[in-house]
């Protein structure tokens, strides 16, 4: 026997949303968006006809150029004249913002009134209001490339549009100048500002001088490299001196090995002769220290005092040892100054003495560089902090002082006019605008067509979670689609299978209440459906020999995601189509009735059970039509329910040993208790029947995984699937 056939693979999806998906979408919920474009051409309609006519007052200006004077300097140096050439858009941008400023329309509602202002605007005085009345009736344009301003007033008082329009101008005229020019600086206000700057300013070189004479500092730059250098030459100093003391204390270790003691000839131990070898050496050492210390520092200096305390001590100790030792009195101990000697311990260790004494000099005056550093840098930030704010303070006062000069001098010769910008059209009388009830109107409308076509895509895309079409199939589900039958109408004739509940769209409790008589299921019980059948029986066979799927008989199993999807529709369709072929028998078992609850009938007489056709005894009983033959799986002569996959596996090999071609399986609906998708695994082909528009996605996703689990070869076929999309647009294969 050959191998099953391969699961058949889905196309790959296509684009997230397709020319074709929008198409359907639209025609799919034409009613809808038909009905929110009737509602916002009723809207804009209503807006167009009820919204009052203003009336409207234009003019335009031309902006030759801009001339910004600045407060400082004289105007021949200081004056910059801007053309507001084709690159200069963002000169006429401004001077749009200072026309629809809006302490501009508050300064012209207060020179007309608030109250004629909001008079035909829901009346009252508030300024506030009137100032809001003012700025949202102006609009200003300037064209691309063009030194023009258009500038257009809407209100509804025919009366007041010219008027504001003139008082806008003027006071546009009027801020323009105070914007770009010094104009309006009072000397009074520039002088007392250069007093207060003049003022500051001494207190501060006041206070720069104070913290320098504290600091001792002249300049901050000279003392911190000053500073820098000495320290620099004392360290160098201390590592000199710390280097020369390792080295003579390295040579009097060696002279001391070499030296024979004489400790023994004195009578003297050799530890007491080398502590009064020190104490001399030292004695010296000190000496010679007091003696440069007398040139350096005054005689009740405390570093001279200490170092005698010191010289005191090294003497008290010395008569001590002489005492207990009177030999060492007589002993000769060389002076430090006569270190040329070969061998001299003394003067290396007075050496030794010296240079430590060198060291701790050095230590305390490195100390004493890096306070005398740290002050400096402390007092440094305060100079810099100081310097800072006088050099800021001087050229402001500067500034004060140029800008009191300039004052003095335009006010001596007056501010002039602006020459720069001239009327080109002024003020039109009123007339009426009925462009401003346009662009609500078209609002209205947009808001209407467009707000029904994104909650047509919003329901289609978000809110249905249903099967629709096959695009949804292979997109969403993976599954390949076999066939996509339309919807349909009934034509009056019975079912295939009259007594499946499925088959007639009742209820299952409605069929067990009345059992009815099956019928053939011959396809001319539904002529529009017949051509589907035979279309879906042609593609399956074409599945098998492309397969080289030769073996006999072939199973093939229909089933669905919920009662009356049409599975058993199908079912009893593709085997009255295989039936037509004249090649060999059709087996249908109807595997949906429960065990023993509803028997089927044929001609008045019961049904044979799937048992009893395979024995062969009853078989005749099942012929329904000339080559297919009618079973039903839980009818049989031991009574028992339904199949289950245990049996439906012991029935495997007489299956297999039949002379049918085909079987086929009218399974019940995938659910969480039905053995459906374990029984599918033994199938060579199962329909999984999809009801278009009813069939929910999640429901589809969850029987396809079943399948999957079970390795069964599935395929999908959407019923009753509704066209939307006219033919001529676009046409579905």
């Amino acid at each position: 026997m050959n191998e099953r056939p391969r699961n058949p693979q889905p196309p790959p999806p296509g684009p997230g949303l397709g020319l074709n998906d929008v198409y359907y979408v639209l025609f799919r919920h034409k009613w809808l968006i038909l009905g929110g474009c009737g509602a916002g051409l009723v809207a804009a309609l209503a807006l167009y006809l009820l919204m009052p006519t203003p009336y409207v007052s234009q003019a335009k200006l031309l902006v030759r150029y801009v001339q910004d004077t600045r407060s400082v300097g004289t105007p021949e140096k200081d004056s910059v004249v801007k053309s507001p050439d084709e690159r200069g858009d963002s000169i006429m941008n401004s001077e749009v913002e200072i026309l629809t400023s809006r302490d501009l329309a508050e300064k012209v509602a207060g020179l007309i009134g608030p109250a004629r202002i909001m008079a035909q605007a829901g009346g009252g005085t508030n300024a506030v209001k009137a100032a809001s009345v003012i700025a949202a009736g102006l609009s200003v344009e300037s064209p691309k490339r063009s030194t023009i301003l258009q500038i257009r007033f809407q209100h509804p008082d025919s009366t007041l549009v010219q008027e504001v329009l003139n008082r806008l101008i003027e006071s546009y005229l009027e801020k323009h100048l105070a914007i770009h020019s010094a104009v309006g600086v009072s000397e009074d206000y520039l002088r007392r500002k250069k007093d207060e700057l003049n003022a500051t300013l001494l207190q501060t070189e006041d206070a720069l001088r104070t913290v320098k004479t504290n600091a001792g500092i002249i300049s901050l730059e000279d003392s911190k490299k000053a500073l820098n250098d000495q320290i620099f030459k004392t360290r160098q100093d201390l590592f000199t001196a710390q280097a020369s003391l390792a080295e003579s204390r390295a040579a009097l270790d060696e002279m001391q090995k070499l030296m024979p003691s004489k400790s023994d000839q004195l009578g003297v131990p050799p530890e007491t002769l080398d502590q009064y070898k020190n104490l001399c050496a030292r004695l010296e050492g000190f000496r010679k220290m007091e003696n440069d210390l007398l040139l350096k520092v005054p005689d009740d200096s405390p570093r001279l005092t200490g170092l005698r305390d010191e010289i005191a001590k090294a003497e008290k100790k010395k008569k001590n040892l002489e005492g207990q030792f009177p030999k060492l009195a007589g002993l000769n101990i060389p002076a430090p100054d006569s270190r040329a000697q070969t061998l001299d311990p003394a003067a290396e260790q007075t050496h030794a003495i010296e240079l430590e004494a060198r060291i701790k000099e050095l230590n305390t005056q490195l100390q004493g560089l890096l306070a005398e550093a740290a002050k400096v840098d402390t007092a440094g930030a305060e100079i810099i902090r100081l310097q800072r704010d006088k050099d800021q303070l001087e050229k402001n006062l500067s500034f004060y002082v140029t800008s009191l000069e300039q004052a003095r001098v335009e006010a001596a010769l007056g501010t002039g006019s602006v020459s720069n910008i001239n009327p080109v059209q002024a003020p039109t009388p009123p007339a009426l605008d009925a462009t401003k009830k346009i662009k609500p109107a078209l609002i209205a409308l947009a808001v209407g067509v467009l707000g029904s076509i994104g909650l047509a895509f919003v329901l289609e895309l978000f809110l249905d979670p249903r099967i629709k079409r096959s695009a949804d199939v292979e997109k969403k589900l993976h599954l390949s689609l076999f066939l996509a039958i339309p919807e349909v109408k009934r034509n009056g004739h019975a079912r295939l299978v009259a007594a499946n509940p499925d088959a007639r769209g009742a209820s299952p409790a409605a069929a067990e209440a009345v059992p009815a008589p099956a019928v053939a299921p011959h396809p001319a019980s539904n002529n529009g459906l017949k051509l589907y059948h035979e279309t879906l029986r042609d593609r399956l066979l074409f599945y098998f020999h492309s397969r080289n799927m030769t073996h006999k008989p072939k199973l093939v199993g229909v089933t669905s995601c919920s009662p009356a999807s049409g599975a058993t529709t199908v079912a009893a369709g593709l085997a009255a189509a295989l039936s037509e072929t004249g090649e060999g028998n059709v087996l249908l078992v109807d595997m949906n009735l429960p065990g023993g609850a509803v028997h089927p009938f044929h001609d008045g007489k019961p049904g044979c059970g799937l048992q009893e056709v395979l024995d062969g005894g009853r078989r005749s009983d099942a012929l329904v039509q000339q080559n297919l033959y009618l079973a039903s799986a839980g009818h049989s002569s031991g009574g028992n329910g339904g199949l289950l996959p245990r049996r439906f596996a012991d029935l495997m090999p007489k299956l297999k040993a039949s002379d049918y071609d085909f079987i086929i399986f009218d399974l019940p609906p995938v659910s969480q208790t039905s053995a459906t998708s374990n029984l599918a695994g033994m199938l060579d082909m199962t329909f999984l029947v999809l009801e278009a528009e009813k069939t929910h996605r999640d429901a589809a996703a969850r029987a396809a995984a079943k399948f999957a689990e079970s390795q069964a070869n599935v395929a999908a076929v959407l019923n009753k699937a509704r066209t939307y999309v006219p033919s001529w647009l676009h046409q579905e294969i």
